[in-house]
């Protein structure tokens, strides 16, 4: 969720992540309107965490363009993606390679 001001971030309230990100590839084309960015990231269950999680990556104004993992595109109903975030409910646990594309719009950009 997105606010008008950052909240401020406690030691307290930190938890360490579900997932860690071992390697991240870019691959940026630049449009004025329309910039294409295809990121693969490496990825692999966080082994001091609780229990088996989802995957969940944030994001501010993109529009997923394709998505798949371990070169495989994911089914609609697989993921669910909004302009600030993605997430992938039932992730397989184990060390996997995640592709995604998405588009933005530098010029909408007023942050």
């Amino acid at each position: 969720m997105r606010t008008d001001q950052d909240q401020p971030v406690r030691l307290a309230d930190y938890q360490p992540p579900d997932w860690l990100v071992e390697t991240v590839e870019l691959d940026v084309s630049l449009h004025p309107t329309a910039t294409r960015v295809r990121a693969t990231l490496k990825v692999r269950p966080n082994p001091s965490a609780q229990a088996a999680a989802p995957l969940m990556l944030d994001g501010d104004g993109l529009t997923l363009r394709s998505i798949k993992l371990d070169g495989r595109p994911l089914s609609a109903d697989s993921f669910t993606a909004t302009p600030d975030k993605l997430s992938i409910p039932q992730p397989p646990q184990r060390a996997c390679l995640l592709e995604i594309e998405t588009l933005v719009d530098p010029t909408a950009n007023t942050s």
